[in-house]
């Protein structure tokens, strides 16, 4: 069978054979669809974004809710350090203190007195005030505590007793006291400075009286 010219016709010439109105309704229809697809697209853009935000304001949360927990341990650490410092200043033990609570080139600033550097010249310290006075600790407080990475500031106050072992009478103290803490590579805090200084006690005189 033989195919006539007129049965054959170019792709060019059928649509040139279209009604006009079906060409554009063609187009128009193209159009919609071009930006059907166009929209979904966005649409998948603004998901695929919201879920990055979500995310990363997940991780955000969840490492500051590890830093925060952090923190609280060493503020927790700190203070149990200072408590163990009072125990073993009341009960004399000053060598195992100075190894548990100070680092080995810990500063000792006391007022009036030079510059203590070092685990052993601290002891030496503690040793020469404890064979003169007869010293309590009854309060000590923690006021505060910051806490920056492996470095730590905390601040507070002691009152006791203290009384000449040569003869005298008991006599009350307060003093404040200010200490930089270093974090030790085996994750355990200790004193690096300490600083303090006498608080002025309330006076007993009685006020005179005029007649």
């Amino acid at each position: 069978m033989q195919l006539t010219a007129a049965a054959v016709t170019p792709p060019a010439e059928h649509a040139a054979r279209r009604p006009a109105g079906a060409v554009d309704a063609a187009a128009a229809d193209a159009d919609v669809r071009r930006e059907c697809a166009g929209s979904r697209r966005e649409e998948r853009e603004m998901k695929k974004c919201a879920m990055l935000m979500v995310l990363l304001l997940l991780c955000a949360s969840l490492c500051w809710g590890q830093n925060r927990a952090g923190i609280e341990a060493d503020v927790t650490a700190i203070r149990s350090l200072c408590e163990q410092w009072t125990k073993l200043y009341n009960a004399g033990a000053f060598r195992e203190l100075v190894d548990l609570i100070y680092t080995e080139d810990a500063v000792l600033m006391s007022p009036d007195e030079p510059i203590h550097k070092g685990r052993e010249t601290i002891l030496g310290v503690y040793e020469r005030a404890r064979a003169a006075d007869e010293e309590r600790c009854d309060t000590s407080t923690v006021d505060d505590i910051r806490v920056f990475g492996d470095l730590a500031v905390a601040r507070g106050a002691d009152t006791g007793t203290t009384k000449r072992r040569s003869g005298g009478e008991t006599i009350p103290y307060s003093l404040k006291w200010l200490i930089v803490l270093e974090r030790q590579p085996d994750g355990a805090w200790k004193w690096a400075y300490e600083m303090w200084n006498d608080n002025p006690l309330p006076s007993t005189t009685k006020p005179e009286t005029t007649p």
